[in-house]
């Protein structure tokens, strides 16, 4: 077996370490398809790549197979949702192959021309427009009301000329479904024979390395009965020796829509069974990497003129935003598909501040991912009135982690300064409290000695400048705009 060679075509993109999972799935089937080699039984092979939606499915799969293009495999990509519009799904399929695996094969002229037949005699394959039994009996009973035939079929013999015509149709279409099973039948025998003489060419041509690795993607969008068609294509036409079938999906997704078709109380995992040989789950991502791979999919990081009360200098690794976002989400104990959401509704609420506008962050990411985890709670917090703070504690602290902390700085002394470690939950009391009060109830509310953290906040709110009497914080507005972004949940 070859050794791979990983060049860095992975890079900082990388935020959910996808790397590591190419690399171990390259060396096993690889492995396996020289082991299979050496022992004079090699096989097909159909491993399913299991991931939930927005995880990092696509970005995977291209760049795994850049690495196996770069190693000289025969790679195929083929985007299943972006070919759904088809009633037949070897039409789009078959045209990827040829499309693909011709640039590769075109400068190995033997290769070249046995793929090129192979491709022929999968063309046969594909169901011709208007043709089919159907077809023939619809045809040839033009003219006669179908409350007539209905009658025949169902035995009621009113017209013996008529119960004779459609006896012998019935015949007829019943030997042309036979003879074209039979058809069916030899073309994928002689495709598969056609591939199989192919894949024993190319383990003799220098420089070319096997097994030929096709990739299905997005087949979890798919209509139900377009992902089934999909699949028995795969497993019985294409199931060849030496041909690796890698189909990444959302495995939940896929038995629901295998419902749809068969019926809610079918056994759709077991039915899936039949098709994969083998499953790999990608790993799920840590809280910070897959917050910053979240900051960088909704472009959240082009607003600058941001506001927190985690403070520069605190934390080393990604900037202090995703931090935040990825304490707060672990406040709420979200999963990764919640935390997925919450990034997409701060998107659609930055949106509604100028470029110029302070953004208070981790207020305006709390109030998200409070109102994705319950809307009455947040409906609760934001009503309060007055800033009463204890009420604000007490709805907020049945629900949430109130053990999860965040660092920041605690001045001791003019010349020095410490970390310490506060509560999230105190953070967003304060804040909450301040979204209610004007600037001069806010000015005259300033904690007692011991409450050092409080104190902090509300001079980070209300940093000194002139304001107009009466006027309402900056927080005030942040309800409103958390509620029109909920609405892209």
């Amino acid at each position: 077996m070859k050794e791979i060679t990983q060049d860095d075509n992975w890079g900082s993109e990388d935020k959910l370490d996808r790397k590591a999972s190419a690399v171990f799935l390259t060396n096993f089937l690889t492995g396996k398809y020289s082991q299979g080699r050496s022992q004079g039984k090699k096989d097909a092979f159909v491993l399913s790549v299991r991931s939930e939606w927005g995880f990092g499915k696509t970005f995977f799969i291209k760049r795994w197979m850049k690495d196996l293009k770069k190693n000289n495999y025969p790679v195929v990509y083929f985007d299943a949702w972006a070919n759904d519009f088809s009633d037949d799904p070897l039409v789009g399929f078959v045209d990827e192959l040829n499309d693909q695996l011709s640039e590769f094969f075109h400068t190995i002229p033997t290769a070249s021309r046995v793929f090129s037949s192979a491709i022929k005699s999968g063309k046969r394959l594909i169901k011709p427009l208007g043709m089919g039994v159907a077809a023939i009996l619809t045809k040839q009973l033009v003219g006669i009301s179908i409350e007539n035939v209905a009658g025949v079929l169902n035995g009621e013999p009113d017209d013996k000329s008529l119960k004779e015509q459609v006896d012998s149709l019935i015949d007829a279409s019943s030997e042309a479904a036979l003879q074209e099973h039979r058809k069916t039948k030899e073309i994928i025998k002689d495709f598969r024979e056609k591939i199989s003489h192919l894949i024993d060419g190319l383990e003799r041509e220098a420089g070319v390395q096997l097994p030929i690795f096709i990739f299905i993607d997005e087949l979890d969008r798919c209509r139900p009965t377009y992902a089934i068609e999909l699949l028995e294509s795969i497993k019985h036409i294409f199931g060849v020796e030496g041909v690796y079938f890698v189909v990444a999906t959302n495995i939940n997704q896929l038995m629901h829509s295998i419902k749809v078709v068969y019926g809610a109380d079918f056994d759709s995992e077991r039915y899936l069974l039949r098709f994969f040989d083998g499953e790999y789950s990608l790993p799920k991502p840590d809280a910070i990497g897959f917050s910053e791979f979240l900051f960088q999919k909704h472009d959240l990081s082009q607003y600058r003129n941001y506001m927190s009360a985690l403070e520069d200098g605190i934390y080393d690794g990604p900037m202090k935003e995703i931090t935040i976002f990825s304490k707060i989400c672990d406040f709420f104990d979200l999963s990764l598909r919640d935390r997925e959401q919450v990034a997409s509704a701060l998107f659609a609420a930055l949106s509604s501040f100028g470029k110029s506008d302070r953004v208070y962050l981790d207020y305006l990411i709390f109030l998200i991912a409070l109102k994705h985890f319950s809307s009455s709670v947040f409906e609760d917090v934001v009503s309060c009135v007055s800033g009463d703070i204890e009420k604000i504690r007490s709805v907020i602290s049945k629900s949430m982690r109130a053990d999860v902390e965040f660092m920041g700085w605690e001045l001791v002394s003019y010349s020095s300064s410490r970390k310490v470690a506060y509560k999230l939950l105190d953070l967003f009391c304060y804040y909450s409290a301040a979204s209610a009060m004007t600037i001069d109830d806010l000015s005259n509310s300033r904690p007692g000695p011991d409450a050092n953290f409080p104190e902090r906040v509300l001079n980070f709110i209300d940093p000194g400048r002139t304001w107009t009497r009466g006027q309402k914080t900056s927080l005030a507005g942040y309800a409103a705009r958390v509620r029109h972004a909920g609405q892209m949940f």
